[in-house]
């Protein structure tokens, strides 16, 4: 067998050869472990915020709990976002760490992205010495 050879670059990203970048494509995280003499690379599913909350529901016993935790009234609409917010709260907290970890940075990248794109964010950090 041929060994395939990945870099991985000083920001801790891997270039994967050719090869095999076909057979990974869209695959956003890894697992590394070694085994044997060789480094074993198992694709990691990074699910979509579609996928974790597509199902979500927030019930009127769900809002009550929530009113019983605030010490002054707060709209239905602040009830069912606090609530449905502890609803994603515990559905995020049994993905594998990687995965979290992985989501925030996805996440984080995005909202970066756009904030660019609206000309409300500094893309270069020279930018926030402009016009001082």
């Amino acid at each position: 067998m041929t060994p395939l050879i990945a870099t991985m670059t000083l920001d801790g990203h891997l270039i994967l050869p050719e090869k095999i970048k076909k057979e990974f494509a869209g695959v956003e995280m890894f697992s590394i472990s070694t085994r044997d003499g060789s480094i074993l690379l198992t694709p990691i599913a990074i699910p979509s915020d579609e996928e974790l909350f597509a199902d979500i529901e927030v019930t009127e016993e769900d809002m009550e709990q929530i009113r019983g935790q605030l010490v002054k009234p707060y709209s239905e609409e602040v009830i069912r976002t606090l609530a449905l917010a502890d609803k994603i709260v515990e559905r995020i907290k049994d993905l594998p760490q990687e995965v979290q970890l992985a989501r925030f940075q996805r996440n984080v990248e995005a909202i970066r992205a756009e904030a660019i794109a609206k000309g409300t964010a500094i893309e270069h950090e020279w930018e926030a010495a402009v016009d001082d």
